[in-house]
């Protein structure tokens, strides 16, 4: 079966074009593309299409191996024609796309090898970024470190075969053997030295380490910067970000840093938060900008959020009991607040107790405001956590959800608005690259 290599950081088709002799690189985007195909297939090359994110038709019988022959010849179809196919001929696809969808009869002719993307893998890469661009000696210090250690190692192990080989051999008794015990201690004295460089190199390694761990925590708010967006496709398949966006938006946040002091990692890091936030929430309709910005919230302060409490306010959270108001007496709710305050009162405890909802007196100021997300009663903020509030506010006057959601967002972020800067081509043209297109969308209004 032809090789289906899912990898959204593409590092893996740039691999395969250096291991592979003669391996020729193509885009699945290219004209030529069937053109040069069709030329490997006759000649016997090696293939690489990289950036594939659906199979066209033409493609499918190659794919399949729907190969007839004619005499020792070997054909197949390409298009509208029939091509010699060489035995020499490769065919690896490679993909970005982590959710590349495929019809089930080219699936099955495709052996799909996915390289996902983990916290930790894009920590330690985006790390090495770091390093690389702020300290690139101590890399190299510690991967000579590294060599010198591992050697030392070997040497030391030598040693040790040749002393046991020596004393295997020896005659007589070995209190007189004066070569051998000038070899024994001579041989003690390189093992004594070896050990103690050994020790001296893992010490400054660690010493190394520790200077190198500074990078750690804004490499892992960067890489949890990249799953709050990288899921964005399931609200709308045009939201898609791969990892080279969030590198490309890391390596950009660190060139343009002029903070030279101790709190440059801390500039980094609020420029890092407010340029990704922007970038992505330019891609997007305005509409769907709050639901970004709360799940960009959630992916970077996940403490802000109780347990359960997300699921429940995305509706995710099921009670198992059909809607009923039975046991919620709160005379300032209409019908179906009461309702919803049930469903709080079941999925929630701990957070209905506190909101002592029943106490008509210490409500009502809120119930009737028309800012009632700013009106939530200071007895009962004291209480409680700030996404709680939004809980409450959810729960007991819907129509304020909204503002309480952008609120919080706003207050948790750090920002002053949900919106972008103004659109300035000027930027847009400057952060972009001559592979990455720039597509304009306007609509009425």
């Amino acid at each position: 079966d032809t090789p289906l290599v899912v990898d959204p950081t593409g590092r893996i088709s740039k691999f395969l074009t250096s291991l592979i002799p003669n391996a020729s690189s193509l885009n699945a985007a290219q004209s030529d593309l069937s053109i040069q195909i069709e030329l490997g297939v006759r000649f016997g090359k090696t293939l690489i299409i990289e950036d594939v994110n659906e199979i066209e038709g033409w493609l499918v019988p190659l794919l399949r191996r729907e190969i007839s022959t004619q005499g020792p010849r070997k054909i197949v179809r390409i298009g509208d024609k029939q091509v010699d196919l060489h035995d020499d001929f490769r065919l690896y696809l490679c993909s970005r796309n982590e959710n590349i969808q495929l019809p089930p009869q080219v699936r099955s002719s495709l052996t799909e090898i996915k390289f996902t993307t983990t916290r930790s893998g894009l920590t330690s890469q985006l790390l090495g970024l770091a390093l690389e661009m702020e300290r690139p000696e101590l890399e190299a210090r510690s991967s000579e470190l590294l060599r010198q250690t591992e050697l030392a190692k070997l040497e030391l192990n030598e040693l040790e075969q040749v002393l046991l080989q020596e004393l295997a051999n020896s005659q007589g008794d070995l209190l007189e053997n004066t070569s051998l015990l000038e070899s024994l201690n001579k041989s003690k004295e390189n093992a004594e030295r070896i050990a103690n460089s050994i020790e001296e190199n893992e010490s400054l390694r660690k010493s190394l380490n520790s200077e190198r761990d500074v990078f750690i925590p804004i490499a892992k708010f960067a890489s949890s910067l990249y799953f709050a967006i990288s899921d964005l496709h399931t609200y709308n398949k045009m939201y898609s970000f791969n990892i080279s966006t969030i590198i490309g938006i890391y390596k950009r946040v660190f060139a343009n840093c002029k903070d030279t002091t101790d709190t440059r990692l801390e500039t980094l890091r609020k420029s890092l938060n407010s340029t990704t936030f922007n970038i992505v929430s330019r891609s997007l309709f305005k509409a769907d900008r709050l639901m970004l910005a709360l799940n960009y919230l959630r992916a970077i302060q996940p403490n802000l959020f109780g347990e359960k409490e997300y699921e429940y306010f995305c509706g995710n959270l099921l009670d198992g009991e059909a809607a009923s108001a039975s046991g919620v007496s709160i005379a300032w709710l209409d019908d179906e607040s009461k309702l919803t305050a049930a469903k709080l009162q079941r999925s929630l405890p701990t957070l209905y107790r506190s909101l002592q909802l029943e106490d008509q007196g210490t409500w009502s100021e809120y119930a009737k405001a028309i800012d009632a997300e700013r009106q939530v009663p200071k007895s009962i903020e004291q209480k409680i956590t700030p996404f709680q509030k939004v809980l409450a506010v959810q729960a007991t006057r819907p129509d304020r959800t909204y503002p309480a959601v952008s609120n919080f967002t706003l207050k948790g972020l750090g920002f002053d608005s949900l919106n972008p800067p103004p659109f300035n081509m000027v930027d847009i043209y400057q952060e972009s690259t001559s592979t990455q297109p720039i597509i304009i969308l306007t609509v009425a209004g």
